[in-house]
């Protein structure tokens, strides 16, 4: 697990924010965490073009279609 990727810092932010007891600021740092990873996500696949990025971003779509 790659520990300087946004996500990851905005992951344990909220974690922190949510051990603190500051559940809207944990809910800001999660929801912004997801954006990242999203983010994350479209860059690999224009970048690579693989087929796992497809897989990869199909299921993050099917997850996000879950909420």
């Amino acid at each position: 697990m790659e520990t300087n990727s946004p996500t990851i810092q905005l992951c344990l932010a909220g974690n922190r924010a949510e051990f603190d007891g500051k559940i809207d600021d944990a809910r800001t740092l999660f929801r912004q965490a997801w954006e990242a990873a999203h983010a994350e996500t479209v860059t690999d696949f224009i970048v690579f073009g693989q087929e796992e990025n497809i897989r990869w971003t199909k299921t993050n779509c099917m997850l996000t279609s879950l909420k």
